[in-house]
């Protein structure tokens, strides 16, 4: 919100971060630590590098005007690649596929969201992970895929809607965690 409030908006740095894989900002030392690692990721992985960046100078970022920042984000030699390298291989772990995933979410959805969206491979994977979590699904679909496929079966749903409204927001919460990978499955296909 501080970077937000100054109308220092992604764009002025990302951008640029992004279309040279940090070669402008950062000195060759630490390009070629970084490059190693992005040569090893996926194609969603330098925006944890990023994610990365900014959270290592989270606590600068708070104080600075827009003159800082436009100073701080057009040379990085203070970042400590190899701290930023690890918070980013750790992000990228605990983070669902799908979400950094590009195309997969049409762009206008995700500007409209308020959260992320996970694909089901996601949730099946996280499921099957861990057998002792509770599960929570939101199925946000729209109105009419809930009125043409129907609700998740045999689940308890509480209804955050109105079915005459534009949209649907179901909420299921199911706490035995089998039962949630054979809801999952049976509703995959339909």
């Amino acid at each position: 919100n501080h970077l937000n409030g100054l109308q220092f908006v992604p764009d002025l740095f990302a951008i640029p971060w992004f279309l040279t894989m940090f070669t402008h900002v950062l000195p060759l030392h630490q390009i070629m630590h970084l490059w190693d690692t992005l040569l090893l990721g996926n194609e969603s992985f330098p925006l944890f590098i990023g994610l990365s960046i900014l959270n290592q100078m989270r606590d600068q970022l708070m104080s600075f005007t827009f003159n800082d920042c436009i100073l701080v984000f057009s040379d990085l030699p203070q970042i400590d690649i190899n701290k930023c390298v690890k918070y980013a291989i750790k992000q990228f772990c605990a983070t669902p596929k799908s979400t950094a995933q590009r195309g997969i979410w049409p762009l206008e959805q995700l500007k409209a969201d308020n959260c992320p969206l996970i694909d089901i491979s996601d949730v099946i994977s996280f499921v099957k992970s861990d057998k002792s979590t509770k599960v929570v699904i939101i199925d946000c679909r729209p109105k009419e895929e809930v009125l043409r496929f129907g609700r998740i079966r045999d689940a308890w749903v509480k209804d955050e809607y109105d079915m005459s409204s534009t949209s649907c927001h179901l909420t299921i919460v199911v706490n035995d965690v089998t039962k949630c990978l054979e809801l999952i499955a049976n509703n995959v296909l339909r």
